[in-house]
């Protein structure tokens, strides 16, 4: 070999192995961003390599993950991140803050709180966080509070009222509500159970066994 090949050679090497270096700096930097690297491999066998995708889950939301979503559909683009497990409504409110969505600073809570209890779609997981009805095909809709779809929820809701009653079906709701919520106005409570009014005054002020007042707002015992 003479010298001008020899020389040639040794050059090919160092790139060889300055590109190694730089594959693994390259990595390295693409974990840390949650990126999907294209294997070594792949690169060396001058494949086509995929464009780099980002890992999203609900502790890594990009900002527009949501973008022009409503409520309910945002709640389960973010559900179906990591399926069968329950989200409470703070932690999906954290997700859209994180993707940049605009939420009302005051009432978020109550807002999404009374979307997903309206839709179908959505199931009450023990009282503390939401699912997807479908996720528990096993359970028996309307079983209890925490397992009724909007629609019976409205059914029941308009039978009590027509019949004046204000029995303990009515505290769980507020009770569960403000144990999901924290502690609220009477006016955001009135707008995120969908009670009248004055059966949520008066079960507030009557059932001090399970609501307490401090400064303005009501907690649930």
């Amino acid at each position: 070999m003479d010298d001008s090949n020899k020389g040639a050679l040794e050059f090919l090497e160092q790139l060889r192995r300055e590109r190694d270096e730089l594959n693994l700096l390259i990595e390295g930097i693409e974990k840390r961003l949650g990126i999907a690297s294209v294997p070594a491999r792949a690169q060396s066998d001058n494949l086509a390599p995929a464009s780099p995708r980002v890992k999203v889950s609900i502790d890594n939301v990009p900002v527009g993950f949501f973008h022009n979503l409503s409520h309910p559909r945002a709640a389960e683009k973010l559900l179906r991140l990591n399926p069968g497990q329950p989200l409470t409504t703070q932690e999906m409110l954290d997700s859209f803050r994180k993707s940049g969505m605009t939420l009302n600073p005051k009432n978020a809570a109550t807002i999404l709180y009374t979307a997903l209890s309206r839709n179908d779609q959505f199931e009450r997981v023990a009282g503390k966080a939401w699912g997807l009805s479908e996720w528990y095909p096993e359970k028996k809709r309307g079983e209890s509070l925490d397992t009724r779809t909007s629609a019976a929820q409205a059914a029941s809701m308009r039978g009590r009222r027509a019949h004046g009653n204000t029995g303990p079906t009515r505290k769980a709701t507020i009770h569960e509500w403000l144990k999901a919520n924290g502690p609220h106005g009477r006016s955001e409570i009135i707008t995120g159970t969908g009670l009248p009014e004055g059966t949520v005054g008066s079960l507030l002020s009557q059932c001090p066994d399970l609501f307490e007042n401090r400064d303005g707002k009501w907690y649930a015992r």
